[in-house]
């Protein structure tokens, strides 16, 4: 039988993340995308301060989505050419006027 958390301990972790958790709408062009040794970051430009937040692959293909770049060819680019992915995904968040949730 495998154990997990008690309802406490859950009950203390959920907490743990709520008050961690934190959502921003952003205006696409105050966004800029670059990927280092195979991971990507998401920086949010907020004029005084850089917000950054590591890209997941669900992430991944919302961004895809969103900007219309058809997902085995942004798959592609990130396996093989990381600098026209970050070219890509930020030519298109620059001329895409909507607003993003972080």
């Amino acid at each position: 039988m495998k154990t997990g958390r008690t309802l406490q301990e859950l009950g203390l972790e959920l907490q743990r993340q709520r008050s961690v958790r934190q959502d921003y709408v952003a205006d696409s062009r105050s966004l800029s995308f670059r990927t280092e040794e195979g991971n990507s970051k998401l920086a949010l430009n907020m004029g005084e301060k850089m917000l950054e937040f590591g890209v997941n692959p669900l992430a991944h293909q919302q961004i895809s989505t969103r900007l219309g770049i058809p997902l085995k060819y942004y798959q592609r680019m990130q396996k093989e050419a990381t600098a026209l992915l970050d070219a890509n995904v930020n030519n298109w968040l620059q001329q895409t006027k909507d607003r993003r949730m972080l």
